[in-house]
């Protein structure tokens, strides 16, 4: 099985990489996955909630959902 991995970050070079990927895999028949990284910046002297990194992966992976399908408002 071939794979092509689309690191994103949302910006408009993202969208052109994401679609020229997206014409490689249908051309090479390969499937096309695209991965999103974030680090949640965390102050060592309080600590962070674990809800607010579940809050930040929540509304990233709305955001990532949102990339894919086109719908970048």
């Amino acid at each position: 099985m071939k794979n092509i991995l689309v690191p994103v970050d949302f910006s408009e070079n993202a969208q052109q990489a994401f679609a020229y990927a997206i014409e490689l895999g249908e051309l090479i028949k390969a499937q096309v996955k695209v991965i999103y990284f974030c680090r949640p910046v965390v102050d060592a002297s309080k600590g962070t909630p674990i809800e607010d990194i579940q809050v930040l992966v929540a509304q990233k992976e709305k955001e990532l959902t949102n990339f894919v399908n086109g719908d970048l408002s």
